[in-house]
């Protein structure tokens, strides 16, 4: 349990604005982490120890290839394995597509597109301790 006000390794947690969109293993370490948006951009927290830590921020404005992160209108979920490559990936759907991502790391690359989808690769890239 954490107050409002507390930073997870640079995400402030805030539960007025703060959305939790979902769970999953994203990683693919066996281990759950949380999609978390907010006005201010979308972030990966994971738990270490008896605290969570934000393994990937983006804010919103960022742009992953051609596809420009915007929380307002973007909405996230199921996580499935879509691209059948035995990896689990986030829908990501807006007012004028959807895509998939693969969570790996901290970092988003586009990896190969599609007339109706594009698909998105989280590369692994690890915080530095």
């Amino acid at each position: 349990m954490a107050v409002n006000g507390t930073r997870f390794r640079g995400w402030l947690l805030n539960t007025a604005d703060n959305r939790l969109d979902l769970v999953g293993d994203l990683d693919g370490d066996g281990r759950d982490e949380m999609l978390v948006t907010s006005p201010w951009g979308a972030g990966v927290l994971k738990q270490e120890g008896g605290t969570m830590n934000a393994v990937m921020m983006a804010q919103n404005g960022m742009r992953f290839g051609d596809w420009l992160l915007n929380t307002a209108d973007n909405r996230f979920g199921p996580v499935g394995d879509f691209d059948g490559d035995g990896r689990p990936e986030i829908m990501i759907s807006s007012p004028w597509g959807h895509r998939h991502t693969e969570a790996v790391g901290r970092h988003l690359q586009r990896s190969h597109d599609g007339p109706e989808r594009h698909a998105v690769r989280w590369l692994a890239t690890q915080h530095q301790r």
